[in-house]
């Protein structure tokens, strides 16, 4: 290859990378909003307060059906993002307890990124320039914790320490009732969880920063019942500079499979 071919090889790559690291930032958003309804396994309560364990124990129970008693294990989702400036399909699928992997194709640039519950990665492609990077330090974080398919509420269900549940309040939205519970976690995120005190869907997360003060907000809407568990189908994300990004899903499958070499990084 002359020295010109590769010199714009090496520009192309760098562009396509800058045009992921666009995406990436409201990438990392989706790992608070999309995974927090799952719930694929039992165990025993060991939040103290029994209103509170009494309201965790009802909104487990959305997740779990005839169809699929132990809950869900995968699932895969397929929709829209929207944050006004970009607009394109998207493909989430996760599997328990902690694999996930996005794909979504946006200016002509084919992206996925994955983990496989060791190590995340990111696969980029525009036409025949093709490039594999190795997510380190905190880079993967936001990717680790979206393949968590617990969250805290089920968490300390059953039984995991560190994690404080406390019902703080109950509030009328729109005619709802929702109960309001706050998720102290060690050296994490501490969040607000309003649950609806009559189906007990999650609908709305706040997450607090180191002083309590709201950072970003997360409402779940138009709930449908997929073989029997309780999914929402849209998320609107607002962060603390009023910016929103919305993810649409149009389809839902629960329980596919999916085998583990799905999530591991890609040789090319």
């Amino acid at each position: 290859m002359s020295k010109i071919g590769s010199v714009r090889k090496l520009y192309l790559i760098e562009q396509t990378i800058k045009l992921a690291d666009q995406v990436q930032d409201d990438m990392i958003r989706i790992y608070l909003t999309l995974l927090l309804p799952i719930a694929f396994q039992s165990g025993i309560a060991q939040v103290n307060n029994t209103e509170v364990m009494q309201i965790v124990r009802q909104y487990e129970a959305t997740q779990r059906s005839t169809a699929h008693p132990e809950g869900i294990n995968t699932i895969i989702r397929k929709g829209t993002h929207n944050d006004g400036d970009k607009n394109f399909e998207l493909t989430q699928t996760c599997k328990a307890p902690h694999k996930i992997r996005y794909e979504y194709t946006l200016d002509g640039v084919k992206t996925q990124i994955g983990y496989s519950g060791e190590m995340g990665w990111r696969r980029l492609q525009k036409g025949d320039d093709v490039s594999v990077d190795d997510y380190v330090a905190k880079e993967y974080d936001w990717l680790r914790q979206s393949a968590d398919f617990k969250g805290p509420l089920l968490r300390a269900l059953y039984g995991e320490a560190g994690i404080e549940l406390t019902l703080v309040d109950t509030v009328v939205i729109e005619g709802r009732t929702l109960r309001v519970i706050l998720a102290r976690i060690d050296g994490q995120l501490d969040a607000k969880y309003y649950l609806n005190a009559v189906s007990y869907f999650l609908e709305k997360v706040v997450f607090l920063d180191s002083e309590d003060q709201v950072f970003e907000e997360n409402n779940y809407g138009d709930f449908r019942h997929i073989e029997g568990i309780a999914l929402a189908r849209s998320v609107k994300i607002t962060g603390k500079n009023g910016s929103t990004a919305t993810y649409q899903w149009r389809d839902l499958e629960i329980n596919p499979t999916v085998y583990d070499f799905f999530f591991e990084k890609p040789k090319f």
